[in-house]
């Protein structure tokens, strides 16, 4: 059986706009993550020094319902922004938006 491999999130509660439907999450801690690809096991490190990183590249992208892509309705919303704070292996978070919800017809609900 593969190793299950997981990322963790954390939400700040303080940062819910419960009207907005968004919220500031930790995107990234720094810390290594296991990971698998057809050459075998290598750790994931994401580098993120701000001067390393182009997170304008992020914004727009879909933000997913932990991690499942397989539905319209897995997409919870976009990402309204994003940012590193400078301070050694933490991300500073990004900003989602409202979801959009899909009838069968394709409308937006």
């Amino acid at each position: 059986m593969a190793d299950l491999i997981t990322r963790r999130s954390t939400l700040a509660p303080a940062s819910i706009d419960a009207e907005a439907r968004t919220a500031e999450v930790v995107w990234s801690t720094g810390a290594g993550v296991r990971r698998r690809d057809l050459s075998g096991p290598y750790e994931e490190r994401l580098s993120l020094p701000p001067d390393a990183v182009d997170l304008s590249r992020l914004i727009g992208a879909s933000v997913l319902d932990a991690h499942r892509q397989d539905a319209v309705r897995d997409v919870l919303g976009p990402v309204r922004g994003a940012s590193v704070d400078g301070n050694p292996g933490r991300g500073s978070g990004a900003v989602l938006g409202p979801a959009p919800r899909w009838s069968p017809s394709g409308r937006t609900l």
